[in-house]
């Protein structure tokens, strides 16, 4: 197996990292709004799980959050437009767009 291939026996599948900034001065709100979407999903989607992380060495006025979500059989597409959907009608504090990355587990 290259090192650069995802394992065949990969059993977290596909995970998503969604990254994006965050003005300081909305940090609490958009937080709570963030939490509060990333449970209703995983109460929609069994087995989900998301976590939302905050940069420790950006924790000024800008701040860089990321969201994370896992499932055992992996993000499937459909779970993916859910949660892209989801996060697009979180409330104001993003400075810039949110950025999603996919990866499967080595």
């Amino acid at each position: 197996m290259s090192l650069l291939q995802p394992s065949s026996r990969a059993v977290s599948g596909v995970a998503l990292f969604t990254y994006y900034k965050v003005d300081a001065h909305h940090a609490e709100g958009l937080a709570t709004a963030t939490r509060k979407m990333q449970a209703e999903l995983m109460d929609k989607y069994p087995g989900l799980n998301a976590r939302l992380w905050i940069r420790t060495d950006a924790l000024g006025e800008q701040q860089t959050w990321m969201e994370t979500y896992e499932h055992p059989r992996g993000v499937t597409r459909a779970l993916r437009q859910a949660i892209e959907h989801a996060g697009a009608t979180l409330p104001a504090g993003r400075v810039g767009e949110r950025h999603t990355e996919s990866f499967v587990g080595a």
